[in-house]
């Protein structure tokens, strides 16, 4: 475990973001039309989480639900750089820059992934004022699971992380850093006098 121990907060900021991916298919809520006198059958339209980026025209909850799903976009996109450029620089592929001034790689990874959780509880929250507001005595809208899992995943791997910088408090100090001006401990010549 030791070995691979400076692998995984990368892979876990380059993995959750490319997961999302994945996750976003899921279906996030449906809309539903209830069968009656006019309409023979219910009928049920499932939206992924693509699809929540076009609820723009859907009221508070629609506009700030997909206002929530294009920042989580951009989020999970720095994730998924943060993961590579981690990784890529623990496996001396690369030697590139770990401190920004008070910032770490791995500290923006974190902060990246803190939120990553907090706006899926946002979209979550948003969602549900979108489908409450979208509800009549005809049909409505609902959560589907989609949203959860993602929510779940996201906490998730917030907890993780957590749990690695306690097990692990040095983090990732052992891997490869780029080359910095030290002194030498190499003794000086004497001007004797």
């Amino acid at each position: 475990m030791d070995k691979i121990k400076k692998y995984l907060p990368w892979l876990l900021y380059g993995g959750l973001g490319l997961f999302k991916f994945i996750l976003w298919a899921i279906p996030y809520f449906k809309s539903f039309v209830k069968g009656g006198e006019w309409l023979v059958g219910d009928w049920t339209v499932r939206f992924s989480g693509y699809k929540v980026l076009r609820l723009w025209g859907g009221g508070f909850g629609g506009a700030m639900s997909a206002l929530s799903q294009l920042f989580l976009l951009f989020t999970f996109i720095a994730l998924i750089g943060v993961g590579v450029l981690g990784l890529l620089n623990r496996l001396n592929v690369t030697k590139i820059k770990e401190e920004y001034g008070k910032f770490t790689l791995d500290k923006i990874g974190t902060y990246l992934l803190y939120l990553y959780a907090g706006l899926n509880v946002l979209l979550t929250i948003f969602l549900i004022i979108y489908a409450a507001s979208n509800s009549n005595e005809f049909g409505g809208a609902g959560i589907s699971a989609g949203v959860f899992i993602t929510l779940v995943f996201a906490i998730g791997a917030v907890v993780f992380r957590i749990f690695l910088q306690k097990k692990y408090p040095n983090g990732t100090d052992d891997a490869p850093q780029m080359a910095t001006a030290e002194p030498s401990n190499a003794e000086t010549p004497k001007n004797d006098e």
